[in-house]
């Protein structure tokens, strides 16, 4: 409930004598200014209305609070506002050339909505909706302007590649002590909004190359190829994700560490141009790692076919020191303090600027601790042999401590980034989903509605944007909690509130067995070929030649950037190796010396380019006699057959005989255990038969909306009191009716 301690406005609901008031504004140049002089239609509103419902995937039956929520505004406006030289249809004309919206874009338009209330203190408003207009019509016979505006979900329709991560074979069927690559749902919805211009946590800043949120996984938000490391440590009962200061937070410490590494994405590492590394981490005056840490957190390398190259550290001391390193390959070539982190654990803004002179090997830098930036300083650094740049960079996160919001940017090219360190403020509010799953589903170029609504359904939370256009997901825990300890937002009563009482309860609202397919998404363990010639003759490569090629395959795969074997003809086989290359000549011979072919990587992971170089003396081909012979290996991801889950309630089996729910296939819902935990709450709700209330009239309320608790009493008719959380809202204002609500409503769980 809207302004639940306000009460002058709640006095004002259930006065015999009411003075509603509405606030229609639209933002007609688009800014979110809304200071056209059109913004306000307040004055020449003839009727208006608001309706919010919640769409879910369980049948209409078993409503329950679940799905997501949309919103829907209508208008009819008429008549002159003070002022103006015409009747606002013909000011809101598009078609007339003296309207001022004449030439402007008139639908995809911002619009509020404002109802209220007028009491004694004053008018007091309400926000009832936030959205954009949809459709305008104009009708010269009444001069009346139609108005409709649906709520931001419509807008949240950027296209959604998920990248390619997911629990490799030999860690999922290992419950000893490895890291899981799991992803929670928060992860989802946050990486869907993120591409829709909506920040949970900091926003990437536009020359961002890499990224990784960790709310409630490790893969990336910008960047690909994760890879966790075969050596890992988990410590019995320890969260792999912990509460940060935005969502979750990937855990580390003493009783966790794991590394992760990953590509960039857009351009590679050059430390001769400035980078910015950034990351939240837990840290105090004393911290603990894990035997396997030295305290990194962070590290950005150029990207050798060979491995080699130079990188750049973030790491801190047991005593909160922040350190920089340097290094060529493995060996550290200069390193520099930051400032220290004091007190006990809390998280901490941490930021390091750097740049290396190619000649000097003077290392430029400066850090930012909460928001505080130091002075530019300068270190000398060793022997940096490798100056070279590559199209993509490595990067490692090692999870020595708690983090999370991890991002490397290029530049600024002349000192730190302006603001740097700022607070951010949430756009969003999401809570750590019930639903974990092993691997993200190869879904590329989604809808990212779709995909929200999807991921949201596989576990019954709640998902949708409020009054004010902030976005939500609530698991079905929260809003159940919410409900279970909220005051009752309103008693509605015949003699006061209710116009008509209608209550229907049907048996098909019982359900006391919930069937679903399990299909776990894995990764698996070791490199496999995923792509190869068809031909012996596909490419021919003339002698002193270098060519590149795009090679495109059948389905999205990890690759990397690797240079390829030349395999001899009699280590050739069918199966073996997974990658790699036999060069020929023309003419049959083996070719054992100076042909060179790398795979390089690209970021769709779609595809990759394969750069053939051949110094021969000779025309080659790739071939074992009438065999193709160039592969090159990847990791593949696959789908294990589906698994049965069952959960039953023999209670109520008992009482109302065996009736099953099979929930639709949803390619979210991947483990057992979060399966178990969601079915055993739908169970609990769909234990016995609950009354549905449904279109009941009642006198309007601005504070109302979706999921709150209401108690209806209808004493000498169908009784009561019954309470129950609102599902469903159509709130209209017009001239003849005044302002009225229209509801549905779930009675909560019955006694007896």
């Amino acid at each position: 409930m809207q302004a639940p301690d306000d009460l002058d406005l709640a006095a004002a609901v259930e006065a015999p004598e009411r003075a509603p008031r509405v606030r229609l504004l639209a933002d007609w140049d688009r800014d979110q200014s809304f200071d056209h002089p059109l913004t306000d239609l307040s004055t020449v509103v003839d009727e208006i209305s608001v309706e919010r419902a919640l769409t879910g995937d369980l049948p209409p039956e078993t409503t329950l609070i679940e799905g997501y929520a949309t919103a829907k505004l209508t208008a009819r406006v008429s008549g002159h506002r003070p002022d103006d030289p015409r009747d606002v249809a013909r000011m809101l004309s598009p078609i007339r050339a003296d309207s001022p919206l004449f030439g402007k874009p008139i639908v995809d338009v911002p619009v509020r909505c404002d109802l209220g209330l007028t009491t004694p203190a004053g008018e007091r408003m309400l926000r009832q909706f936030t959205g954009t207009v949809r459709r305008l019509d104009v009708t010269s016979a009444t001069r009346t302007v139609e108005l409709e505006a649906l709520d931001p979900a419509e807008q949240l329709r950027a296209p959604v590649t998920l990248p390619l991560y997911a629990e490799r074979v030999d860690t999922y069927y290992s419950y000893t002590t490895r890291y899981h690559a799991y992803t929670n749902t928060q992860w989802l919805v946050d990486f869907c909004l993120r591409r829709n211009g909506i920040y949970f946590s900091p926003p990437p800043r536009p020359t961002t190359i890499w990224a990784v949120t960790g709310h409630g996984s490790l893969a990336p938000d910008i960047g690909n190829n994760a890879q966790l490391a075969a050596e890992s440590f988990v410590a019995p009962d320890t969260p792999l994700f912990v509460p940060g200061r935005y969502g979750l937070a990937a855990n580390g410490g003493p009783d966790l560490y794991a590394e992760a590494t990953y590509n960039s994405a857009v351009s590679g590492y050059d430390m001769r141009t400035p980078h910015t590394l950034e990351l939240l981490v837990k840290a105090g005056g004393s911290n603990t790692f894990h035997a396997r840490s030295n305290g990194s957190l962070l590290t950005v390398r150029s990207r050798f076919a060979t491995g080699a190259g130079h990188s750049v550290e973030i790491a801190i001391s047991p005593t909160g020191q922040l350190l920089g390193r340097i290094y060529t390959t493995t060996s550290v070539q200069g390193s520099f303090s930051g400032p220290s982190i004091t007190g006990p654990a809390a998280w901490h803004s941490v930021g390091l600027w750097l740049w290396v002179n190619q000649q000097s090997r003077i290392i430029t830098y400066a850090w930012q601790l909460d928001g505080v930036t130091t002075p530019i300083q300068t270190a000398q650094g060793n022997a940096l042999v490798s100056f070279d740049a590559n199209p993509r960079a490595e990067v490692k996160v090692a999870l020595s401590l708690p983090v999370q919001c991890l991002q490397i940017s290029t530049g600024p090219p002349t000192g730190p980034p302006a603001n740097w360190g700022a607070v951010h403020t949430s756009q969003a509010d999401l809570d750590t989903g019930l639903n974990w799953l092993t691997g993200l589903p190869d879904v590329h170029n989604a809808d990212s509605w779709d995909i929200i609504r999807q991921a949201v359904a596989a576990e019954y939370g709640l998902v949708g944007f409020n009054e004010i256009g902030r976005f939500f997901f609530r698991t079905r825990t929260s809003a159940q909690t919410a409900t279970d300890t909220a005051a009752v937002g309103r008693t509605l009563t015949a003699a006061v509130s209710l116009a008509d009482l209608r209550v229907s309860t049907s048996i098909d609202s019982v359900r006391n067995q919930i069937t679903a397919a399990i299909t776990p998404r894995l990764e698996v363990s070791s490199p496999v070929t995923v792509w190869q010639t068809t031909a012996p003759d596909e490419y021919i490569v003339a002698e002193n030649t270098t060519v590149r090629v795009l090679v495109t395959m059948p389905h999205r795969v990890k690759t990397s950037y690797a240079t390829l074997t030349n395999v001899p003809i009699a280590n050739w086989t069918d199966t073996a190796p997974a990658s790699g290359f036999c060069p020929i000549s023309t003419a049959g011979s083996y070719i054992p010396s100076g042909v060179f072919i790398t795979v390089e990587h690209e970021d769709d992971e779609y595809s990759f380019y394969l750069r053939i170089r051949n110094t021969s003396t000779l025309p080659i081909m790739f071939a074992t006699g009438t065999r193709p012979a160039l592969r090159v290996a990847g990791i593949d991801s696959i789908e294990i057959p589906p698994i049965q889950h069952s959960r039953t309630n023999p209670a109520s089996a008992t009482t109302w005989g065996s009736r099953v729910l099979t929930l639709p296939d949803n390619p979210f819902r991947q483990r057992i255990d979060t399966a178990d935990t969601v079915s055993a709450l739908l169970l609990a709700d769909l234990a016995n038969p609950v009354p549905v209330l449904d279109d009941i009239p009642v006198t309007g309320d601005p504070r109302t909306q979706l999921a709150d608790l209401v108690t209806l009493h209808d004493p000498d008719g169908l009784g009561g009191p019954i309470q129950g959380s609102v599902i469903g809202i159509r709130r209209t204002l017009s001239d003849t009716s005044g302002l009225a609500d229209t509801l549905t409503i779930r009675a909560r769980r019955l006694s007896g």
